[in-house]
C-alpha cells in the first residue's frame, strides 16, 4: 500500500514538473486586466504570452521580442501596437501561425518584425478601424526559405497602409480594405532600385525651404557625413524590402481608392487590383506578375510612368468610367505595359495614351 502511494505520489511531482506553467492571457494566474486598460509587453513579462493573448477589451501595446512556444500563436486585443525593434519570429513549427486580430480599433506595426511560417494574418473588424505598418516593419511569411507555404494578409474595415516595409507571402499575398482605401509604397522593393530624388521626395526634404517644405529650391548645397547619407538621396532609408509572393494568389482591392505609386511589387502568379468605387495610382510603380495582371477602377487609373509586365499572361486595364462621359479614366503617358494588353475605358470615359 505504501509502495502504490509512493509511486502515485512520484508520478504526479513529475507531470507537475513537466507540465511548464501556462504562456498565455488569460490562463491561471494571469488572468485578463480590466477592459479599457492597456497590457505592455517587456522583458520582463514577454514570456506570460508566449502561446498568445486574448484578451478583446484590453489595448496591447508589445515593447518587446516574444519567442513563441506554440505552433499557432493568436494576439487578440481591443489595439495592437507593435513597436520599433521588436521581433516575433514563430519557428515553433513547419506550420506556424501568427494571427493579429483588433477587436475594437486599429494594429500599427512600427519597424518591427513579424514573421512565421504559414498564416500570418493581420485582421481589425471595427468600423473603419485601420492597419498600419510602416518604418522598414516586416511583415513575412515562411521564414524557411525551402518551403512553399506562406499565406500573407491585412484585412481591414477601414484604411490599409504599407509604407516603406516587407510585405511577402510566398503561396498567398493579399492587401483588402472592406470599407476605405488601400495605400501599398514599397519603395526599395529589390536590389539597385534607384527613385528619382525629385520625385521620391527626397529633393524637398534636402532643398525645401525649410528643408521639407515644398518646393525644393535650387541651387542647393549639400553635404554629406557618410557614404550611406549620399546613397539615401538614391534610393530611401528602408531602402530594400520585398513585397509580394503569391505562388497561387496576389490580391489587392479596396473600396475606395488604391495607392501603388512608386512600388516595386512581384507576384509569381495572377495579380488582380481593384477599386470598387475610388481610383488607382500606378504613377511610376514597377509591377510585375506571372500571370494575368489586372487593374479595375470605378473611376481612374493612373499609370503614368508605371511599368506594368505579365511573364506569361495579359495585361487588363480597365475603368468603369464613373465620372461619367468625357472624363478621363485612364492615362497612359510614360507607361511602359507588356503584349498582350487590354485597356478599356467604359461609359463613354476617355484614355489618354
Amino acid at each position: 500500500m505504501k509502495r502504490a502511494w509512493f509511486i502515485a505520489l512520484f508520478l504526479a511531482a513529475a507531470v507537475a514538473v513537466a507540465t511548464p506553467a501556462a504562456a498565455k492571457i488569460p490562463s491561471a494566474g494571469n488572468p485578463c486586466p480590466a477592459a479599457g486598460l492597456t497590457f505592455t509587453v517587456i522583458a520582463g513579462n514577454a514570456g506570460l504570452v508566449a502561446d498568445g493573448f486574448d484578451c478583446k477589451f484590453v489595448d496591447l501595446v508589445i515593447n518587446a521580442s516574444i519567442t513563441p512556444t506554440i505552433s499557432t500563436l493568436g494576439f487578440n486585443a481591443k489595439t495592437i501596437q507593435v513597436n520599433p525593434g521588436v521581433t516575433i519570429d514563430n519557428t515553433f513549427s513547419s506550420d506556424s501561425d501568427i494571427f493579429l486580430t483588433a477587436e475594437g480599433g486599429g494594429i500599427i506595426v512600427d519597424g518591427a518584425t513579424i514573421r512565421a511560417n504559414d498564416h500570418l494574418i493581420l485582421e481589425c473588424k471595427t468600423n473603419l478601424c485601420p492597419i498600419t505598418i510602416k518604418n522598414n516593419s516586416v511583415i513575412r511569411s515562411p521564414i524557411n526559405p525551402a518551403l512553399t507555404s506562406g499565406d500573407t494578409r491585412a484585412i481591414a474595415h477601414g484604411p490599409v497602409s504599407i509604407t516603406n516595409s516587407t510585405f511577402f507571402g510566398q503561396n498567398k499575398v493579399g492587401v483588402f480594405s472592406q470599407a476605405s482605401t488601400v495605400e501599398w509604397i514599397c519603395v526599395g522593393g529589390g536590389p539597385g532600385n534607384c527613385q528619382d530624388p525629385l520625385t521620391s521626395g527626397v529633393a524637398v526634404a534636402l532643398c525645401g525651404n525649410p528643408p521639407g517644405t515644398p518646393p525644393a529650391v535650387f541651387p542647393c548645397n549639400l553635404s554629406f557625413a557618410n557614404a550611406a547619407a549620399l546613397s539615401a538621396v538614391c534610393t530611401p532609408v528602408g531602402g530594400d524590402v520585398d513585397c509580394g509572393g503569391g505562388d497561387s494568389e496576389c490580391q489587392v482591392n479596396a473600396f475606395l481608392s488604391v495607392d501603388l505609386h512608386d512600388s516595386v511589387i512581384t507576384c509569381n502568379s495572377h495579380f488582380g487590383v481593384t477599386s470598387k468605387t475610388g481610383s488607382i495610382n500606378l504613377r511610376g510603380a514597377k509591377i510585375t506578375s506571372r500571370d494575368a495582371l489586372t487593374f479595375q477602377a470605378f473611376l481612374l487609373i493612373d499609370a503614368t510612368d508605371a511599368e506594368l509586365t505579365s511573364l506569361t499572361g495579359a495585361v487588363t486595364l480597365e475603368s468603369k468610367g464613373g465620372g461619367g462621359p468625357g472624363s478621363v479614366c485612364i492615362i497612359l503617358t510614360g507607361s511602359t505595359i507588356s503584349s498582350p494588353n487590354q485597356i478599356k475605358g467604359n461609359n463613354g470615359c476617355l484614355i489618354v495614351p
